[in-house]
């Protein structure tokens, strides 16, 4: 006897009886049953493979150094007064320092007048800083920091209503003694205030 009913191609032997033919028969009527098997390992829950969570960055990471004062004249406003642009001026470009002069040394030049500023440096191994601002009319600063030989320690020509000596860093003299900042308007005029700062 032959059966063909979706499962392979079974031949009841001759001798066996009803019983093994109802075994076939149901073998064949439920091929989708499983016997109960062990759980294979690979479908088991495996502990998850992501990491851990990270602290933020705001609360680790350690706040940037402060900067330098390098080129820190390009953010003075230009609307300000000559001596307020040179309080800003000094706030952010002789940090550390403090004025020699009691008060700037403000005045109304033409184009091409000068202005100085004599200091007296008592001790050489503080460095310092020049700085001069203008007016709106005044277009063009120079500034110059010399001894009293009229030698040029430090000097800036910059296009515009300030101006800074050095812009690069403070000026270390070689030895105590007199100096002075000069100032001149070189082109347009108006107002200017110039100070001297010293590291203290």
């Amino acid at each position: 006897m032959t059966l063909t009913r979706d499962c392979p191609r079974l031949t009841a032997p001759r001798v066996a009886g009803f019983a093994a033919l109802v075994l076939m028969l149901t073998a064949c009527a439920s091929p989708g049953l499983r016997s109960a098997s062990k759980p294979s390992e690979s479908s088991a829950p495996q502990p998850s493979a992501a990491p851990a969570p990270r602290a933020s960055l705001s609360e680790s990471a350690p706040l940037p150094p402060e900067q330098l004062p390098d080129g820190c004249a390009s953010a003075v406003p230009s609307a300000l007064t000559p001596v307020e642009r040179l309080g800003v001026l000094g706030q952010a470009c002789a940090r550390g320092m403090r004025a020699l002069a009691p008060s700037p040394r403000v005045a109304t030049l033409p184009a091409g007048g000068t202005l100085a500023l004599p200091f007296n440096i008592s001790d050489a191994s503080r460095c310092l800083r020049a700085a001069a601002a203008g007016a709106a009319g005044v277009q063009a600063l120079e500034l110059a920091v010399v001894d009293s030989s009229d030698r040029v320690l430090g000097a800036d020509r910059l296009a515009g209503g300030v101006a800074l000596a050095n812009r690069e860093g403070p000026i270390c003299v070689a030895h105590a003694g007199d100096y002075r900042a000069i100032i001149r308007a070189v082109q347009g005029k108006g107002e200017v205030a110039l100070q001297v700062w010293q590291a203290e």
